[in-house]
């Protein structure tokens, strides 16, 4: 079941612009995402665990889509490392790059807190947000995610990328 309200951010509102720095000092920009559907993760260090069933078995659904469909959409986990302190930092960056190899994707870090800010998202939350190719935030998850959502979420995605391709 969708969640029609997620903290400052409903469904159907465009998402604030961010930029986000990676363990091994890349940068990405909302800007960047344009023209992708978008699986966008937001987890402290403490909840980044809590979901990775659900993650896992979401992008084995990713996995089974041809390349030129993977190839439109962004998986984009983003862990909020604001209470890094610039002596803890080098282990946060570290520890970064290591899950980013572990789970095959890179993971960014929320440094200094604003995307966190700007899409008033709570301590001890996770958060997935689905975005689409104009950045308009199409479905939304907070806590523990069920499931039952994936089916949900992939059929919604494949039909967002399909109707782009027949264009």
């Amino acid at each position: 079941m969708m969640n029609a309200y997620l903290m400052g951010i409903c469904e159907g509102d465009l998402i604030p612009g961010f930029r986000v720095e990676s363990g091994d000092l890349k940068m990405l920009n909302s800007r960047e995402l344009s023209h992708k559907v978008v699986f966008f993760f937001y987890d402290n260090k403490t909840t980044f665990p809590g979901n990775n069933e659900f993650k896992a078995n979401l992008f084995l659904e990713y996995k089974a889509l041809t390349a030129p469909e993977q190839n439109m959409i962004e998986i984009v986990q983003v862990i909020d490392c604001s209470e890094a302190l610039m002596l803890s930092r080098y282990f946060w960056r570290k520890s970064l790059v290591q899950n980013s190899e572990k789970y095959g994707f890179r993971i960014w870090g929320d440094w200094n807190g604003h995307l966190k800010r700007d899409y008033q998202f709570e301590d001890n939350l996770s958060y997935l947000l689905v975005v689409d190719q104009e950045g308009k935030v199409i479905y939304s998850l907070e806590g523990s995610f069920p499931e039952i959502e994936i089916k949900e979420i992939t059929g919604l995605v494949k039909g967002i990328i399909s109707d782009d391709e027949a264009r």
